[in-house]
């Protein structure tokens, strides 16, 4: 579904495309050539008939050592970095990740991410709170790649077909790792990953607002 299409079936949700100017407060948009992961994608990247599917570092996308390098050098400053994916079925946003480092998004399909800045948080009484009105939906292509700025709040993509979503995902190595132990920070869920939900998840109270949906 286009983006036109998708805005009309959710008038609601204030909506961006990646090549738009405002996009630039969450990131860039990447010029690569990124064939040799289309095509691994291609054959062996499924998305599940139900669910999300992610593996944040996978051996054959790693191996892959031109995009890898190239990843390495031209966007992370010659720091290693972990190649996996996302897919599967998604319509709600549910909650927001962060992470120390940008992640980089190869759309493999259409889909729209939930994003927020991370200075939209606000702090009270210890208790972090984000305002579901400072959340965009930025709707990806097929084929883009974009690089998120660090700390940059979002989530699982949401699908735009019934088909489901794929995306190919590099962030610093070892992130989302489990922790080596339970941290004081509640945050904390994962090595370099900090997540907060929204209460119709029942795993925390973190927003104020609506848990927004994407209606196909």
């Amino acid at each position: 579904m286009d983006l036109i299409s998708i805005q009309k079936k959710n008038p609601e949700i204030p909506f961006i495309h990646v090549e738009d100017l405002d996009f630039l407060k969450y990131g860039r948009v990447l010029d690569f050539k990124v064939q040799g992961y289309l095509i691994y994608a291609k054959s062996h990247i499924k998305v599940p008939k139900n669910g999300v599917d992610y593996s944040e570092k996978d051996d054959c996308l790693m191996r892959l050592s031109k995009e890898k390098e190239w990843m390495e050098d031209y966007v992370y400053g010659q720091m290693p970095v972990e190649v996996g994916y996302c897919c599967g079925h998604n319509k709600v946003m549910n909650g927001m990740e962060w992470h120390c480092g940008c992640e980089v998004n190869i759309a493999i399909t259409d889909f729209v991410l939930f994003l927020a800045s991370f200075s939209s948080l606000e702090l009270n009484s210890g208790q972090v709170k984000l305002n579901t009105a400072d959340v965009q939906a930025v709707y990806v292509p097929k084929g883009y790649t974009i690089a998120l700025n660090p700390l940059v709040l979002h989530f699982t993509p949401i699908e735009v077909e019934q088909t489901g979503f794929s995306t190919i995902v590099i962030l610093p190595n070892n992130t989302n790792e489990t922790l080596l132990q339970v941290s004081k920070v509640p945050y904390l869920k994962a090595k370099n990953s900090w997540i907060i939900y929204h209460k119709d998840t029942g795993k925390g109270n973190d927003f104020e607002g609506k848990n927004l949906k994407l209606s196909l």
